[in-house]
């Protein structure tokens, strides 16, 4: 009897490394803060970034060329995080933004960190060999 093919949408690609990929816990809490906070007009930010954000990605630019430049969506995702962070909840530190244990944190650190905090004696997942451990996947 003849081997039935795989269907193109059931062979697994080579290059699809989705299902290894991990995040840290407080990465979609942070993700949905983000949001929020945009869609609330930004507010917390200073004006000299404000008006950064309008230039970079409100303003429309041209390449050498002559050719529509816009930055990707990740990178935008990306600037607007580090902002919100290091401006509307003024973290500075990564150890600030996930601590290790229950009640360390202020509210602001524990609402981003909502798995972290429900367990105390959990250990980090993404902690490295080095002082600082590994930077997670935003």
């Amino acid at each position: 009897m003849a081997k039935r093919k795989k269907a193109a949408d059931e062979t697994p690609s080579l290059l699809d490394i989705t299902a290894k990929l991990r995040s840290g816990a407080c990465v979609p809490a942070l993700r949905e803060a983000v949001k929020s906070w945009k869609a609330g007009g930004r507010k917390g930010i200073t004006d000299t970034t404000r008006i950064l954000l309008n230039y970079w990605f409100e303003a429309s630019h041209k390449t050498r060329t002559g050719r529509p430049f816009k930055y990707y969506d990740f990178q935008r995702e990306a600037i607007e995080t580090l902002i919100y962070v290091w401006e509307v909840e003024k973290i500075r530190t990564r150890k600030a933004l996930c601590p290790k244990r229950k009640g360390s944190a202020p509210p602001a650190r524990r609402r981003l960190c909502p798995l972290l905090h429900q367990n105390g004696n959990r250990q980090r997942q993404n902690q490295g060999d080095g002082p600082g451990g590994r930077v997670a996947v935003l």
